[in-house]
């Protein structure tokens, strides 16, 4: 399967990507994505996440979230996350409020904006 950006007129049994004959059928022979991984971790100065410290339920992983563009590259409809002991889980966000955090700017060199996204988006 190969991603689709940013297309929201067809259903989505294919969650983000087009079905191989589709893919073929346009040219496509890769896939974009992009992920984020969690910077500072709760307390400064920036630490490493650890299962000694930090609850289980920490997310660590997700799609890219911090700008309505580079959002469009992942799930229109929310954000995977990966969380410190392993499960994932989606996030749905159809009113875009996580990639909009900002007010629709690009905070992707404001770490402790997208701390407090974490904490308040993705952490269980």
């Amino acid at each position: 399967m190969r991603y689709r950006t940013g297309d929201t007129s067809r259903d989505n049994r294919y969650a983000g990507f087009f079905p191989e004959d589709e893919a073929d059928a346009m040219g496509i022979k890769h896939m974009y994505s992009s992920y984020r991984y969690r910077c500072p971790f709760g307390d400064y100065p920036r630490r490493p996440a650890s299962v000694a410290r930090d609850a289980a339920s920490c997310g660590v992983l997700a799609d890219t979230f911090f700008s309505p563009d580079w959002a469009n590259w992942c799930h229109i409809e929310g954000y995977s996350v990966v969380y410190l002991d392993g499960h994932t889980r989606f996030y749905r966000d159809t009113d875009r409020a996580v990639c909009n955090a900002a007010g629709g700017g690009d905070y992707n060199g404001d770490y402790g904006l997208q701390e407090i996204v974490w904490q308040t988006f993705f952490d269980e």
